[in-house]
C-alpha cells in the first residue's frame, strides 16, 4: 500500500519537477549573453531588395552590438518593429534560440507593378495595395504604368480594400485603379506575361501595351474587365491570325460587343 501511495505521489510530482527545472533553465537561458546572430531573408522568384547582410547592420545600427550581450525578452518586440517600418519588409519574426542565439526572418514585399509618375518620379505598387520606393540595388521586372499619373510615392497611402485604408486624394484614385487593373490581370497567366506597359491618357483611360509592342489595346476604364479580355482573347485566336500582329497598330476594346481596329 506504502509503495502505491509513493508510486503515486513520485507520479504526480514528476510534472511539477520538470515545470521548476524548465522555469529555471528559461531564466538562466534569458540572462545568458547572445552568443550568435542569424539572418533569414525569405525569397519569392527573383526578389533582392534586402540581403540578410543588410538586415544583420541595420539591426546592429539600430541596436548596437548583439553578440556577447543579454538580449532582453522584451527587447524583441522592438526589433520586430524597427523591422517592419522598412519599407521594403512584408513580415517578420524574431526569437532568442534555445542554443543562445537570436534569429530573424524576414519576408520581403512582392512589388506588383512599377509607375513612373508625370513628374518622372517612379514607385512601386505591392500586391496588398503598398507603395514601395525605388532601390539603388534592384530593379523588379513587372508591369509598368506611365502617362498622366500626378500620385507621388507615400508610404500612408494604401490602395486595397482594408480597414487601414485613408480617402485618397483625387490625383491617387488612378493609383488605385492601375492596381485593380494590374491585380486583374496578373491573375490570368497570359494576360500577365504578355501585358509590358499601361499608359493613362489625359481622360484617365487605360491602354495596354504587349510585350512584343504589336499594337497598343484601347482598354478604356475599369468597367467590364473580364468581357473586354475575353473578347480581345477571342479576337486574337480567330482574328488577328488572317491578318498578322503587326497588320493593326490600335486595337479597340472599349465599345460592348465590339472591337474596332486601325491600321
Amino acid at each position: 500500500m506504502i509503495k502505491k501511495i509513493l508510486h503515486i505521489a513520485l507520479y504526480l510530482a514528476f510534472p511539477a519537477c520538470a515545470m521548476v527545472l524548465l522555469g529555471f533553465a528559461t531564466e538562466n537561458h534569458q540572462r545568458a549573453a547572445c552568443t550568435h546572430f542569424e539572418v533569414r531573408v525569405a525569397r519569392s522568384g527573383d526578389l533582392a531588395f534586402l540581403s540578410p547582410e543588410e538586415v544583420r547592420q541595420m539591426v546592429i545600427r539600430q541596436f548596437d552590438t548583439i553578440t556577447g550581450r543579454v538580449i532582453p525578452k522584451g527587447k524583441l518586440p522592438q526589433i520586430r518593429q524597427f523591422l517592419l517600418s522598412n519599407p521594403y519588409v512584408d513580415r517578420a519574426a524574431v526569437y532568442l534560440t534555445l542554443d543562445g542565439g537570436l534569429f530573424i526572418e524576414v519576408s520581403q514585399r512582392e512589388p506588383l507593378l512599377r509607375v513612373i509618375n508625370s513628374n518622372n518620379q517612379s514607385f512601386y505598387v505591392d500586391r496588398s495595395g503598398r507603395l514601395i520606393p525605388p532601390s539603388r540595388n534592384y530593379t523588379p521586372r513587372v508591369m509598368v504604368a506611365t502617362g498622366h499619373i500626378r500620385a507621388e510615392y507615400s508610404p500612408a497611402i494604401l490602395l486595397g480594400d482594408s480597414p487601414d485604408s485613408v480617402s485618397l486624394a483625387d490625383g491617387e484614385m488612378v493609383l488605385r485603379d492601375l492596381y485593380r487593373l494590374a491585380s486583374h490581370l496578373c491573375r490570368d497567366p497570359f494576360w500577365h506575361a504578355f501585358i509590358d506597359q499601361v499608359y493613362v491618357t489625359s481622360r484617365g483611360e487605360f491602354e495596354l501595351i504587349p510585350k512584343n509592342g504589336a499594337h497598343t489595346i484601347e482598354f478604356g476604364r475599369l468597367d467590364q474587365m473580364d468581357e473586354k479580355l475575353d473578347k480581345l482573347m477571342f479576337f486574337y485566336r480567330h482574328g488577328i491570325g488572317q491578318a498578322g500582329w503587326n497588320y493593326y497598330s490600335r486595337i479597340n476594346i472599349k465599345y460592348n460587343k465590339q472591337i474596332v481596329c486601325s491600321k
